[in-house]
């Protein structure tokens, strides 16, 4: 099922999704215990730039952070249009409810 896209241009480039659909990126079926939920956060960035890189979106340099529902996405891009495609594809994952995208044009 496709993601119906509520965003919204903000300062800074934040983007704003509806988090509980979209693209099932993260496991949820594993069930893994963590004691320090920050611990989970390369996790599920590495889950969203395997994503990424699945998609075949031009970048680079490309750094994926998150903390809960927010990604911030930094590093270089050839055209904004390349910018707005890794937003958008990130922003289509389900749990993920802010993007914040600060990629350059190189």
């Amino acid at each position: 099922m496709q993601k119906i896209i509520n965003y919204k241009f903000k300062a800074m480039g934040l983007l704003s999704f509806i988090k509980g659909v979209g693209i099932k990126v993260f496991n949820k079926n594993e069930t893994i215990e963590i004691v320090h939920p920050e611990a989970a956060e390369p996790l599920r960035a590495g889950a969203l730039m395997a994503h990424v890189k699945s998609l075949g979106l031009s970048y680079h340099n490309l750094t994926i952070k998150t903390s809960n529902e927010t990604v911030t996405l930094e590093g270089e891009v050839a055209k904004q249009e390349d910018s707005e495609k890794l937003a958008l594809a990130i922003g289509n994952v389900e749990g993920v409810e802010l993007v914040e995208c600060s990629c350059l044009n190189s």
